[in-house]
């Protein structure tokens, strides 16, 4: 299905009159075609002729069917078989000023006609286009202007394609015919110069899943692995595991994980990528890389990595040398493990440093942090693996990059949002960030004032010789765990047999059929069991005990959050599960048989928080915080 997001704000010649939200009118339906309002989306009924659309309601065609929807400026919007367009205040893809409208397709067909000829705009399948009157010229003109922000499209009159417009390309569709907009006609939107080349450019495809199609529009061709010549204008589409390497000269530039990109721009770049992973590096003459909302110049003797995702955000990381970030709303210089992200919008965003850290975790250690309030500021100790200066990347499990710093000779600071994520340590090789990971880790961040106390008793369970599969989690202690045969015959005795996976079985001879085992004398892991007695057997059940990886591993009564001050004597209490290892700063904290403590600590100068670090051989490594007083968030 083709879904279409549409953002509305002052269009020229827009429907309805001032102050009203109504955006579109249906002016044919054929076949299923449905739609929504705002404040009942997804409840689809069926549209009908003359139906009036608004800010927030959507339509949606089935297979065969198809609707045409008046938009503005005497435009009409089609909508081809099994397709959707939703109208939106926004851009749903960034947090910059409204737009003026925004479509975006994923399958089917959507095309923009007037209605006056047969002059049309069709646009290409995973297109973002923006509508709407852009720059003084367009004042009071005739016709609606569209802007390609991500893919492409192509206007057309009586059939004959009069042009494909690329990313950052325009168009105006006015009164029966199509005009195009020069580039840099809004002048919001800086368009610097970049050097031109006239060097051909040439690919090295490696792996399967590669394709070009020319810039004519042909249709699709796959790439074998090898090198290749390639026309200036053509589009390249990466998947599976395939990497291509694009080059002009010394510039080069890397596609690989589900990207695309059209080669060779007319203002000099070397690629406009609308997604994927593209890593780019220049030798004695600069590259330039654009994404939908800016472009990413690579200095000489420089290389960045840069993500471009769904939504048409590039987040830029700089690996060697210096990278420049321009959008419609500035520009960056980023050095060597430097990160920015330029939205769809032109908006760049930085991220803040951070100054100190909450607390401090050797390189390399996964762990589970309780956060009363994150994000938590983390150090991350880089001294006994780096010699000199360290980059530290912190992803999220789909290895989209999040953060990026350079560390001293110590520790990185990060700051940590709730959530799963992975980070990587480079060392620095001179002035440029190195290829080897040095060290790697997980952390998990949870919003948890750790309050609730554990369980002090160990919980009761019953298993059957049933033939059944039994599973169950334990939490603080290990169960009081029952075995028993409930179709047992009359017997004089019976004999229990426990199987583990490894290890020696267990056999018990009871006087019933049934026998229950203290709290950890049934060890965690797999197990097979069964009854013999009065001359039979029961069925084999089996049964699987485990640690409850998802249950607290400590709790905190003292002190509260924000209570303790720095270097003052503060009173440290709660417990930790059974068989953990406690300590604070380095110093281990004494429990007692119960695995509860009460002790009294310094709180720390050099950090923001009192960090309890549990470790356990099941959970893993947990740090409970508590703030400082004072601190500043």
């Amino acid at each position: 299905m083709a879904v279409g997001l549409l953002a509305w704000g002052l269009m020229a010649g827009s429907l309805g009159c001032a102050g009203e939200d109504r955006v579109g009118r249906i002016i044919e339906a054929e076949g299923s075609v449905e739609r929504d309002h705002a404040p009942s989306i997804q409840r689809w009924s069926a549209a009908g002729v003359d139906d009036s659309l608004r800010l927030g309601d959507g339509i949606r065609t089935g297979p065969g069917a198809s609707a045409r929807v008046e938009i503005a400026g005497g435009t009409v919007l089609r909508l081809g078989p099994s397709s959707m367009v939703r109208f939106l205040e926004a851009d749903p893809s960034s947090q910059a000023v409204p737009l003026d409208a925004a479509i975006a397709t994923d399958a089917g067909s959507l095309e923009l006609e007037p209605t006056d000829e047969a002059v049309e705009g069709q646009i290409e399948r995973g297109s973002i286009v923006r509508l709407g009157a852009e720059g003084p010229e367009a004042q009071g003109g005739e016709g609606v202007r569209f802007r390609i922000v991500v893919g492409q499209a192509s206007i057309v009159r009586r059939g004959e394609q009069v042009r494909a417009i690329d990313e950052g390309g325009r168009f105006e569709i006015a009164i029966g015919r199509p005009r195009l907009v020069p580039r840099g006609a809004r002048p919001s939107e800086p368009e610097a110069p970049l050097p031109t080349s006239d060097l051909p450019i040439r690919l090295a495809v490696r792996g399967s899943g590669a394709e070009l199609r020319g810039a004519e529009g042909d249709a699709w061709q796959p790439l074998e692995p090898g090198e290749r010549g390639v026309e200036a204008a053509s589009l390249l589409r990466v998947s599976g595991g395939a990497e291509v390497d694009v080059r002009r000269g010394e510039e080069l530039v890397t596609l690989r994980g589900e990207a695309q990109a059209r080669l060779g721009g007319a203002s000099g770049e070397l690629v406009m990528a609308t997604r994927g992973h593209i890593s780019a590096s220049a030798g004695a003459s600069q590259t330039a890389v654009r994404t939908p909302g800016g472009v990413i110049i690579v200095r000489e003797q420089s290389a960045a990595a840069v993500q471009v995702d769904a939504e048409g955000e590039a987040r830029v990381q700089t690996r060697r040398g210096r990278v420049e970030v321009r959008g419609a709303e500035g520009s960056a210089t980023l050095g060597v493990g430097q990160m920015a992200r330029v939205g769809a919008s032109g908006r760049i965003h930085e991220p803040a440093p951070v100054s100190r850290a909450d607390f401090v975790i050797p390189a390399g250690e996964a762990a589970t942090i309780h956060d009363p309030a994150p994000p938590t500021r983390l150090g991350i100790d880089v001294s006994e693996i780096c010699p000199t200066r360290a980059v530290v990347e912190l992803h999220d499990f789909s290895f989209s990059a999040l953060q990026a710093v350079v560390a001293s000779s110590e520790h990185a600071l990060l700051s940590v949002p709730a959530g799963a994520h992975r980070y990587r340590v480079y060392c620095m090789d001179g002035e440029a960030q190195s290829e080897e990971v040095v060290a790697r880790g997980s952390i998990v961040v949870q919003a948890d004032p750790a309050r609730q106390a554990l369980p002090n008793r160990p919980p009761r369970n019953t298993v059957d010789a049933d033939g059944r599969r039994y599973t169950l989690l334990y939490q603080n202690l290990k169960p009081i765990l029952t075995f028993r045969w409930p179709a047992a015959p009359a017997a004089q005795g019976f004999t229990l047999h426990l199987r583990p996976e490894s290890g020696a079985a267990i056999t018990q001879q009871v006087d019933r059929a049934e026998h229950t085992f203290r709290s950890g004398e049934v060890r965690e892991g797999s197990y097979r069991f069964h009854f013999e007695g009065g001359g039979r057997r029961s069925p084999t059940s089996t049964l699987r005990l485990s640690f409850d990886r998802d249950a607290g591993t400590a709790y905190l009564s003292a002190p509260n959050d924000g209570e303790a001050r720095p270097g003052a004597t503060v009173q440290l209490a709660g417990a930790a599960l059974a068989g953990a290892a406690v300590s604070v700063s380095g110093v281990e904290v004494s429990t007692d048989p119960q695995f509860r403590f009460d002790t009294e600590i310094v709180a720390p100068t050099e950090t923001d928080a009192i960090a309890l670090r549990v470790g356990h051989r099941a959970a893993g490594i947990h740090y409970y915080l508590r703030r400082l007083a004072g601190v500043q968030r």
